[in-house]
């Protein structure tokens, strides 16, 4: 997996690219942590999730909660066919993590 990260002032842009699974998602995390926590406001693109695990998806939650524990508003763009399919699977709607606000 590829890691695209953009910063733009309080802005960040996370784009995982390829597989985010078990065998990639601790670095994921280690990504989101290191630059997430310099940033008030996250985008995290999903177009380019080819395949998406279970521990994928759970570090895409651990995201939402850390977002909200944090006061940092978080977007999730483009998901790909398969994280709306994993999404689907968990009875979930990627739409219904988003934060368009501070709290």
């Amino acid at each position: 997996m590829e890691i695209d990260v953009k910063k733009k002032g309080s802005s960040l842009n996370i784009k995982p690219v390829g597989e985010l699974s078990i065998y990639s998602a601790d670095e994921f995390k280690k990504c989101y942590a290191k630059d997430g926590a310099k940033h008030k406001k996250i985008e995290i693109d999903l177009s380019s999730i080819s395949r998406l695990d279970t521990a994928g998806f759970q570090v895409l939650l651990m995201t939402r909660c850390d977002a909200q524990r944090n006061d940092r508003a978080i977007q999730y763009v483009n998901p790909s066919d398969e994280v709306l399919r994993i999404c689907r699977m968990y009875q979930e709607k990627i739409e219904d993590w988003n934060s368009h606000e501070q709290r």
